[in-house]
């Protein structure tokens, strides 16, 4: 009810004013509508305050794309709360920096850890190699959060194995990376599969996904092609959550979040056209450019409220009636028609392990 205060506020003076205008001068109406309706905007956007995660019980955590943004946001907070965490990180530099500024946030006594692993969602081999360390550090992974991502990439461009990008990172690294570490997920008593998705999945088309294995650079859009990853997420939880199910893993379940539009590295190829962090790129180069820098800043979602979600979802204590579903604001959201297509999502599987291998759901 809070998010929609600043609004009603807004419509309210709004209304008072058509019946009475003579006692609200059309002045202050618009004076206070010009401070009402953006900060009416910006608490919608912002969403709930963020989630205060309870002490957890020993729980293995995997997260992806950790040492920026979400990820870390994440990490540092199921780590603090005594989860143990693996950091994922392509860049070694950078992921060591995220754990050691983790590991000094966690309160003596938690029983919360933070490791780096190292992995390159663009990479097959490197996927490999990070569930084969995995496998040697821990017998068990309670919660794996597939959150890293690339978007809206300027021109096309292809991974190490010559897959599309944005396709390849966001859904076929973690398609790969799931399928490689199942093993350590089917062990776990209460286990849950977290991919972040966006509301961006509403983009992406039936047409797309079908083509998702025959990508070229004369079809290619930027925000085309991420809608279609993004669909792509929430097709393959729900698939994956149908074969737990089929299987009669009721130890485990897979849902998919959309984490809000917030503020973080997710947008460095819109804001500067780059692969690197947005904190080592040169301040904005002109006027306008700033001004917008801090606009966007503005009513942009922060990322202690952005990650709140799939903290949440990590940290209750049992999801398994509720696998499958699409989550925001810490509550089930709702899909895109065709995120409801079973045979869709099959489709997709079936594209998926040819591309990247066969993903074996069952118990070991």
């Amino acid at each position: 009810m809070r998010l929609l205060a600043f609004p009603l506020a807004a419509l309210l003076l709004s209304a008072a004013h058509c019946l009475s205008p003579s006692r609200i001068p059309r002045r202050a109406l618009l004076l206070s509508s010009a401070v009402i309706l953006p900060l009416g905007i910006r608490t919608y956007i912002h969403g709930p305050a963020p989630y205060a995660v309870p002490p957890l019980p020993p729980r293995t955590v995997v997260v992806t794309g950790a040492n920026t943004g979400l990820g870390k946001e994440t990490a540092a907070r199921l780590a603090n709360s005594g989860a143990r965490v693996f950091l994922c990180s392509r860049d070694e530099a950078r992921g060591r920096k995220a754990v050691e500024e983790v590991e000094r946030g966690i309160p003596e006594g938690s029983g919360g850890s933070a490791e780096l692993l190292l992995l390159d969602l663009a990479d097959l081999g490197s996927i490999d190699r990070a569930a084969e360390d995995l496998k040697k550090r821990t017998k068990v992974v309670d919660v794996v959060i597939n959150n890293a991502g690339v978007m809206a990439i300027p021109e096309f461009s292809k991974t190490k194995d010559g897959f599309e990008k944005q396709v390849g990172i966001n859904h076929l690294g973690h398609f790969r990376f799931t399928k490689d570490i199942f093993p350590l997920l089917a062990q776990s008593k209460n286990g849950r599969i977290i991919n972040l998705s966006s509301s961006a999945h509403n983009i992406g088309t039936k047409a797309s996904i079908e083509a998702l294995s025959t990508p070229s650079a004369e079809s290619y859009t930027p925000w085309g092609t991420y809608g279609q990853s993004k669909l792509a997420n929430v097709l393959f939880t729900d698939e994956l959550d149908r074969r737990l199910k089929s299987a009669g893993m009721d130890n485990l379940s897979a849902v998919s979040v959309h984490p809000g539009v917030v503020s973080t590295d997710l947008a460095r190829y819109i804001v500067k056209n780059s692969d690197a962090p947005l904190s080592s790129l040169p301040d904005a180069s002109s006027f306008l450019e700033s001004a917008t820098a801090s606009v966007a800043k503005f009513f942009l979602r922060p990322v202690d409220r952005g990650a709140s979600t799939q903290i949440f979802l990590a940290a209750e204590p049992d999801l398994r009636s509720r696998g499958g579903e699409y989550w925001t604001n810490n509550k089930i959201g709702k899909k895109n028609k065709v995120a409801e297509d079973k045979e869709l999502a099959k489709s997709l599987w079936e594209q998926s392990e040819a591309l990247v291998g066969k993903f074996d759901v069952a118990k070991k």
